[in-house]
């Protein structure tokens, strides 16, 4: 686990905005989106889901056990 990407996916929990998270850590907005996608591998869990719909970022029951422990 990296602890970079633990991070990232708590401040895409505070903030709920990719980019934000990306100007914030001075990287690209993919990079936020890979390391996500990185622990939902690693944890083989949904963590962040994205509602286009509405534009929000919507954080998972598994997302938030993993913020409340991370």
């Amino acid at each position: 686990m990296n602890t970079r990407d633990l991070a990232f996916f708590r401040a895409i929990v505070q903030y709920k905005n990719y980019t934000y998270v990306a100007e914030r850590f001075s990287v690209s907005q993919p990079a936020v989106s890979q390391a996500i996608k990185r622990l939902e591998r690693e944890f083989d869990a949904p963590l962040v889901q994205q509602d286009r719909v509405h534009h929000q970022t919507v954080i998972t029951r598994a997302g938030m056990l993993l913020y409340q422990n991370a």
